[in-house]
């Protein structure tokens, strides 16, 4: 809900702005799904081996968070390497959950030359809204900087859902009406 109003705020308070960025956005779109292809590829394999249920997914930056960025750091669009993430969602027990994020996060790094100061564990320290994931920075083979997000599935329906939608799902058949 969050992301929605803000591009919605965005889009008719600032319009001009907004449509430049989706149109930027829209105009690397078929090349960024490509990247996301090519870059997955070479650690599915050995993800396979180690947690045989896994999710890939690419996830499109909002306009809104773009533009933050852009004003932050005083850059043009061009210069924003990080229009889109790599959601890495490991499919496991609740208690094997860790030791699969940081086994996933081995397998990437060890593809991928990672960036030191880009790396956030929310796993061991998670955010004060629950937010539960590994952040991390890697140099494709293409020389492009991605932003890879490892979570267990349990903590994906969190970040996305939220905690009482999280409660509400997995107890379904407890819940008071």
């Amino acid at each position: 809900i969050k992301s929605e109003l803000e591009e919605l705020s965005f889009k008719y308070s600032q319009p001009q702005i907004y449509r430049d960025i989706k149109q930027k956005l829209n105009g690397q779109k078929k090349e960024q799904k490509q990247l996301f292809k090519e870059f997955k590829k070479p650690f599915e394999a050995q993800l396979k081996k180690q947690t045989p249920k896994f999710e890939i997914k690419y996830n499109e930056k909002t306009t809104y968070s773009i533009w933050q960025k852009m004003r932050a750091n005083e850059i043009p669009f061009e210069e924003v390497y990080d229009t889109y993430s790599v959601d890495l969602i490991v499919d496991t027990d609740p208690e094997k959950e860790k030791l699969a994020c940081w086994g996933a996060y081995s397998i990437v790094t060890s593809l991928y030359r990672p960036n030191n100061k880009k790396l956030h564990d929310w796993i061991s320290t998670p955010k004060a809204n629950g937010y539960e994931a590994i952040h991390t920075t890697v140099m494709s083979q293409n020389g492009h900087w991605v932003d890879v997000h490892i979570r267990s599935k349990r903590m994906d329906e969190i970040a996305e859902k939220g905690y009482a939608a999280y409660w509400k799902y997995r107890d379904k058949d407890h819940v008071d009406v």
